[in-house]
């Protein structure tokens, strides 16, 4: 700049050239992101000028004295119209720009990629209404080449735009920060690309997955100080500062308000293209099993969570879990603990095929004794009992159930949920006898045992507990429950001993007891989740329902309304389906709610029918039941005051 403004060859001479001119000037210092860079050394002493730098750190706001615009993804308009004009169609179409809408979406809003998709429409490497099915299957390819023309000079494609950033945390930061930034990153790639929380990693040191990295694959993992240290355990400071680095790059954003991270899915998606076929299953392991520990270290597991675990299941093969020279227990630890989060959340989804495989590579590898084998016995019942093969699950438990717990002497968790599978198919094919003598056969087992781990002893208690409500057993159930009470060490294990409790003893009639426990509920979930929380509507339905029970027609309507804005408002979709079994019961009473509108009798009874589980497949549909079913109330005047608890809708 020096030369051009014919001052002299250096810095210093324009810098000297800028601080004496008599007139106003501006300077633009431009990608400026180099964190090694003193960016305000660079700016000319005095108040006739104005200076303007673009960067991608956020910590470079500091120098600001006016003020700093962060500069978002474009707007839609925008990005259609760019879109088009780089592919050399006309931007007045609406039928073209009705085309173009859901890649500009795809892409994300950046300007980059959208340019990008352009430049290869224009270059007839495919049409715009192809384009989508293009990118699917050639993403990769695509955003790794750059485009010819299309009215940008930018020199990077759109992938190595993001891998020269990778390069540079590389090059200028070569200690721990820098290797666990990068390890985070990659593992990111196989989250969901939205909320993704520390409390998720907390426990990344304890993870099955780590066993199966060998040393020369050990630079993929974070850094060990971060997560291997004995007196404090996790390192929340190197974790902030890795992500601090990782955000000074714009490879993710971190939220203000909650410390949450996201990253663009165009990003999300180069992370695992970047990676190698090695890698990329290295990498995938280690998030499986950091999430995997996350769902049974966190208590009270929110839906993000879930969403992530399923999410990385989607990213790669479980069925290579049953391949490779690796050890074979961490292979099969890790893949029960993933089945048996898709039975617990994802039930319908049929593991019945690669469960059976895995038992039977138990039975090669580790034998029939093996805990292992035993775990996969119970989730092959598990299975036979989704699809109501009830006769395949006795044929199946029915030899080792008696016998099991003294082949093991730990594994109290496990031997009593065996038992309690059996138990269930015992019921449903109306053998109770056979379920009364494993209800009594797992009491006598668990107070043999009542030095276990507090947490598997708990779960032993809740499951046999659970087969003596579906014998109408309260008696014994609510007795097992309340010691499950007296036993819970947390809030959010008070509040699930309460709702089990709560649950029988509405079950065996005592309907006052039940509204009070479900209040004290209310009241524990409030402090633990806040109002808007699906815990928190959970509560509030079966507190209105325990009302409606109770007579009390008017308060439990309003109350059951209110659960079910909570729900609408928090998108919490996979809660609906809990929300409509608890209504089960009161069928009767709230069928009898319909009206004639246009010759055509609504009424709630597509809420209660038999095949509820097929129809509510889809969010629109579920949405659509409900607005029907609070139209019933507000037009029959079930409750007189529902106007104020209701939104209107168009």
């Amino acid at each position: 700049m020096a030369q051009v403004c014919k001052c002299g060859n250096s810095t210093e001479d324009f810098m000297r050239f800028l601080i004496n001119a008599t007139g106003h000037w501006l300077l633009i210092l431009d990608n400026a992101d180099d964190a090694s860079l003193e960016v305000s050394a660079f700016f000319p002493a005095g108040n006739r000028g104005t200076v303007i730098v673009t960067t991608r750190d956020p910590d470079r706001r500091s120098h600001a004295t006016v003020g700093s615009k962060e500069i978002h993804n474009m707007k839609g308009d925008e990005a259609v119209t760019l879109l088009l004009k780089c592919a050399g169609l006309p931007n007045s179409n609406e039928d073209l720009r009705r085309q173009a809408l859901p890649i500009i979406k795809t892409l994300g809003y950046l300007a980059l990629a959208v340019v990008h998709a352009g430049a290869s429409i224009r270059q007839k490497v495919c049409r715009l209404a192809d384009y989508l099915g293009f990118y699917t299957r050639y993403r990769k390819k695509l955003f790794s080449r750059r485009p010819q023309g299309g009215g940008t000079d930018y020199r990077y494609t759109v992938y190595t735009t993001w891998q020269i950033s990778v390069e540079a945390i590389r090059k200028d930061c070569k200690d721990a920060t820098a290797r666990s930034a990068l390890a985070f990153l990659n593992m990111f790639g196989f989250f969901h690309s939205d909320n993704i929380a520390e409390d998720m990693f907390h426990h990344f040191g304890e993870p099955i997955g780590c066993n199966l990295v060998v040393a020369e694959e050990a630079e993929l993992l974070p850094d060990p100080s971060l997560w291997r240290k004995e007196a404090s355990g996790w390192d929340s400071l190197a974790f902030k500062e890795a992500m601090r680095l990782l955000s000074r790059y714009s490879l993710i954003q971190i939220h203000d308000t909650s410390g949450r991270i996201s990253l663009h899915p165009l990003v999300h998606s180069w992370i695992r293209d970047s990676l190698d076929d090695r890698a990329h299953t290295v990498v995938w392991i280690i998030t499986l099993s950091t999430l995997v520990k996350a769902c049974q270290n966190l208590v009270l597991i929110g839906s993000e969570l879930i969403i992530h675990l399923f999410h990385c299941m989607e990213a790669g093969q479980l069925e290579s879990l049953l391949l490779g020279d690796a050890d074979t227990e961490a292979r099969m630890l890790l893949l029960f603990h993933v089945i048996e989060k898709v039975q617990q959340y994802r039930p319908e989804s049929g593991m019945q095929g690669l469960v059976e495989d895995a038992l039977e590579l138990c039975h090669i590898e580790l034998g029939g004794g093996s805990l292992l084998t035993l775990a996969f016995k119970r989730a092959l019942a598990m299975e036979y009992n989704l699809c109501e093969a009830y006769e395949e699950t006795v044929q199946l438990l029915a030899p080792i159930c008696f016998h099991c717990d003294a082949d093991h002497d730990k594994g109290i968790e496990l031997i009593i949920l065996v038992k309690a599978e059996l138990a269930h198919a015992f019921i449903a094919l109306n053998q109770e006898d056979g379920a009364r003598e494993i209800v009594e056969h797992s009491l006598r087992y668990l107070r043999g045992h009542g030095n276990a781990r507090p947490y598997d002893y708990q779960v032993a208690l809740e499951a046999t507990a659970n087969v003596c409500s579906h014998l109408r057993d309260f008696g014994a159930s609510i007795e097992l429950r309340k010691e499950i009470l007296d036993r819970a060490e947390t809030p959010e294990g008070r509040c699930s001993a309460l709702a089990g409790l709560a649950e029988d003893s509405a079950a065996s009639g005592q309907m006052h007891t039940a509204l009070e426990l479900f209040q004290d509920i209310y009241r524990d979930v409030l402090d633990l989740d806040g109002p808007h929380h699906f815990h928190s509507a959970s509560a509030l339905a079966s507190i209105g329902l325990t009302q409606c029970a109770l007579g009390l027609t008017q308060p439990g309507s309003k109350t059951i309304i209110e659960a079910l804005n909570i729900l609408e408002r928090g998108g919490y979709t996979d809660g609906l389906g809990d929300i409509f079994n608890l209504l089960r019961p009161y069928k009767d009473r709230l069928q009898r709610v319909s009206i004639q509108q246009n010759m055509n009798v609504v009424d709630c009874s597509p809420l209660f029918d038999g095949s509820l589980d097929h129809a509510m497949d889809e969010w629109r549909g579920v949405l659509k039941l409900l607005k029907e079913w609070r139209l019933l109330l507000r037009r029959r005047n079930f409750c007189p005051e529902i106007n104020t608890f209701l939104p209107s809708y168009s």
